[in-house]
């Protein structure tokens, strides 16, 4: 092959120096492809692995010392049939990384029981994947809700709070009551499940859980009304008024905002209706308007001490109707008697 001006023979031939450099990356290329195949085929097993000791009725056989020793890929490749055959127990060996790389999908297959087994610092490791969550929702207690992050709290879907035992309700923090999705409250949370939390978490309610509800205020204590945030008092409805019990409303004085403690009068008032709506029921000195002797406090309604004079009341009543219906019946029978002659 002819030599061109510089010196060199062609194409296929490389710099004199530049032998040793280039076999050197060569290699180093090389040796950079067998690590990047050598981690994908290890996270390949790993996950193959995983999804054969994860995928089936096999799971039963699960201890609690295995599900400890789970990986991240194990904890992701556990599938739906796994988790509706796994014996509860194990499931208290389940890590918060791990309950944190449970698919959504497979967390439908879980139950109340396997639920109430899961250590309460597990909890922590919930997610969004909480929103699939159903009914097994009734299993977790105080010690689990507890430890759940703000970004779990605020994926709570209504079934769970609707199967969600009252006594759970008293573990919720503040800042996971705060992050709860008011639209899913309304029709979800009762009065008993309200009585449950905590002071410190009533104050993370805002105006838009408070304007949903009416008789869950019945709930309400005077302890928690002390802690309520200025926000959620400016949500409060007439009706969610109407339904906190007369002890409870002196809760809204003790709160430190002006705009709570606004709120005693009108709680008062309601209840004082409902006294006066008693007492007009329970009148029976014709217009002389209602008995001093039948004031009731708030909120105490119709005692025992009532009973024998609505007895009386309605024992005079009953009389009075047969006698006027002997009365007319009398007089059908002379009328009738004296026509025919």
């Amino acid at each position: 092959m002819m030599q061109d001006t510089n010196g060199y023979k062609g194409r296929d031939d490389v710099l004199p120096d530049a032998g040793p450099v280039s076999a050197r990356r060569r290699k180093e290329s090389v040796g950079l492809i067998y690590i990047i195949l050598g981690i994908a085929c290890f996270e390949a097993a790993e996950t193959a692995e995983a999804s054969t000791q994860t995928s089936g009725p096999s799971c039963n056989t699960l201890t609690p010392n295995q599900t400890a020793q789970f990986n991240v890929y194990q904890c992701r490749a556990i599938q739906q049939p796994c988790f509706a055959s796994m014996k509860p127990k194990a499931f208290s060996g389940f890590t918060a990384e791990c309950v944190a790389g449970f698919d959504g999908n497979a967390i439908q297959g879980i139950t109340a029981n396997q639920i109430g087994r899961i250590k309460p610092k597990a909890f922590m490791g919930w997610n969004s994947n909480i929103e699939y969550m159903g009914l097994a929702c009734a299993g977790m207690t105080a010690a689990q809700t507890s430890y759940f992050q703000e970004y779990a709290c605020g994926a709570f879907g209504q079934d769970c709070f609707t199967a969600m035992d009252s006594s759970a309700y008293s573990g919720f923090s503040k800042k996971c009551v705060a992050n709860w999705r008011d639209n899913e409250l309304g029709a979800s949370l009762g009065s008993r499940d309200l009585a449950k939390l905590s002071p410190d978490a009533v104050a993370g309610l805002n105006d838009h859980d408070v304007a949903l509800w009416t008789q869950q205020c019945e709930g309400f204590g005077a302890h928690q009304l002390a802690s309520i945030s200025e926000l959620a008092c400016e949500g409060m409805s007439s009706d969610c008024l109407e339904y906190i019990p007369p002890k409870s409303c002196s809760g809204f004085v003790k709160s430190s905002s002006g705009l709570c403690q606004g709120l005693y009068n009108p709680c008062m008032e309601g209840k004082n209706k409902q006294n006066e709506q008693i007492q007009l029921f329970l009148a029976v000195d014709g217009d002389e308007g209602p008995s001093s002797s039948f004031v009731q406090p708030p909120g105490q309604g119709l005692g025992l001490a009532h009973l024998p004079i609505i007895f009386v009341v309605s024992l005079v009543g009953m009389f009075t109707i047969a006698f006027a219906g002997m009365y007319s019946a009398r007089i059908a029978y002379l009328r009738a008697k004296y026509t025919s002659l």
